[in-house]
């Protein structure tokens, strides 16, 4: 009896240390170090495409982080405030080194596992910020701030970068990372290039009130500031053609006449119904549509 016990003892034994190896192999099969996303389909293609969405959708919906040192810029001093259960809600795109993990097939229906490495999708994160820093910082270095014809892709580039230090703050669990630097940056997204206006309307006898419609749409894309280094000319069509136009031409903040970018609009409208009313009433939505499809078009 004592012998059976004894054996018993050591097979009790190996089997809960058997038990606890091959959990242990359950448990390191999905290390933090991966991030993981599943799918399901009628094709293997179709399951992992899922399965590489359920991934990002696993970054970008509800990802909550806890933090006490995030770094903000407050008044133009650094300050450290907190803040818990932050939603962040990011696009993920370009995922580096998708591993398939799983692919298994029931009846009809494909199912595949996929993974990626936290770091090298950190290190691929961290590369495309250094590759948004260069373009803001070039669109900065002529005047340290955007010009009429950059401030918009500015603005893109910017939204792209605040996601990914969002992201990168994220994974890498560092939530000042980069936080004074895209603080810096959205002051200055947040101000329209500022401008000194000059406009020839006096000497082409043109009605007050198109001058003060022109101007009033571009004070929707720029700032008029009589003190600014840049400048734009507002030349309205001195012949007073059939077709009456607007030319915009902006320049350059370094006052050497340098075109930074112009714009021509054509308003169809004859020059000797200009003060009718209704036709009074179109040039706005005119010249605001044609200065925004140009920057549409121009910051693709």
């Amino acid at each position: 009896m004592r012998v059976f016990r004894a054996i018993l003892c050591v097979l009790m034994v190996c089997f809960v240390g058997c038990g606890g190896a091959i959990s242990g192999v359950k448990k390191d099969s999905k290390t933090p170090q991966y991030l993981y996303g599943q799918g399901s389909g009628s094709s293997f293609e179709v399951a992992k495409a899922e399965a590489i969405k359920d991934l990002s959708t696993n970054l970008q919906v509800s990802v909550k982080y806890n933090a006490v040192d995030n770094t903000r810029q407050n008044n133009d001093k650094l300050s450290t405030t907190g803040y818990s259960n932050i939603a962040l809600e990011s696009q993920i795109k370009d995922l580096p080194s998708i591993e398939v993990v799983k692919n298994v097939k029931k009846g009809n229906i494909y199912q595949a596992q996929v993974r990626v490495d936290k770091n090298i999708l950190q290190d691929s994160i961290f590369t495309r910020l250094n590759a948004s820093e260069s373009v803001l910082d070039s669109i900065l270095q002529e005047c340290g701030t955007p010009s009429f014809s950059t401030f918009e892709k500015f603005k893109k580039v910017l939204r792209e970068y605040k996601r990914d230090v969002n992201l990168y703050q994220i994974i890498s669990k560092n939530a000042s990372f980069n936080a004074e630097k895209l603080n810096d940056y959205e002051k200055i997204a947040n101000n329209k290039p500022r401008y000194n206006v000059i406009t020839n309307a006096d000497s082409v006898g043109l009605n007050p009130r198109i001058a003060s419609i022109t101007l009033s749409e571009i004070d929707k894309f720029i700032t008029l500031d009589s003190n600014a280094k840049s400048a734009l000319f507002v030349g309205f069509d001195e012949a007073l053609s059939d077709n009456f136009r607007i030319d915009f031409r902006f320049f350059s903040c370094k006052g050497d006449s340098k075109l930074d970018s112009a714009i021509s609009v054509n308003t169809h409208i004859k020059a000797r119904e200009l003060g009718e009313e209704k036709n009074l009433r179109r040039i706005g939505p005119i010249i605001y549509k044609a200065i925004k499809d140009h920057n549409e078009t121009y910051n693709i």
